[in-house]
């Protein structure tokens, strides 16, 4: 490991390594929902486990977010009317069709023809409200291939998920 390295450990301790250093090697997430609750929610934890977070609360805002900088993943809230938000995932689908970003969708359908629904439409992944936040930390392990530790960040919230300790 190079002197240059970054390691996210490290980056725990402010005094050892420069700020912009350390938000260089964040990823960065974007979170649509119209819901400020939900995005309030999504934001502290996400934020807690070291990424760079923006939210959305319409495609305009969405599509402007990625002018100015390409998020690593878009968590996706479906809300009601179910097919209103299918055609905005499907929208975003072909306006992003050259950037593959993965996209989780959360809503509160947790009937099983959604979930088929939501992927078709563009969606990568579908999680149910309330939202496990261990489900949600193996996705994002999945989508999220770097060298961010992922596990090291988690680990300061994982007994509001009910995970094992």
């Amino acid at each position: 490991m190079s002197s240059k390295s970054f390691n996210f450990a490290q980056s725990l301790n402010p005094s050892k390594i420069k700020e912009s250093e350390r938000n260089s090697f964040k990823p960065k997430i974007t979170i649509y929902s119209k819901e400020d609750d939900t995005r309030l929610l999504l934001k502290t934890i996400l934020e807690i486990w070291g990424f760079v977070v923006d939210e959305a609360d319409c495609v305009r805002r969405l599509s402007a977010g990625f002018e100015r900088e390409k998020s690593d993943l878009i968590i996706f809230d479906f809300s009601f009317p179910f097919d209103e938000y299918l055609k905005t995932i499907s929208e975003i689908r072909k306006e992003l069709v050259f950037i593959k970003v993965p996209i989780i969708g959360i809503s509160g359908f947790a009937q099983s023809g959604y979930r088929a629904l939501a992927i078709a439409g563009g969606a990568d992944e579908y999680l149910v409200k309330p939202v496990d936040f261990d489900q949600l930390k193996e996705l994002l392990k999945d989508h999220l291939q770097n060298d961010f530790d992922l596990d090291a960040q988690i680990g300061v919230i994982e007994p509001l998920s009910g995970g094992k300790h």
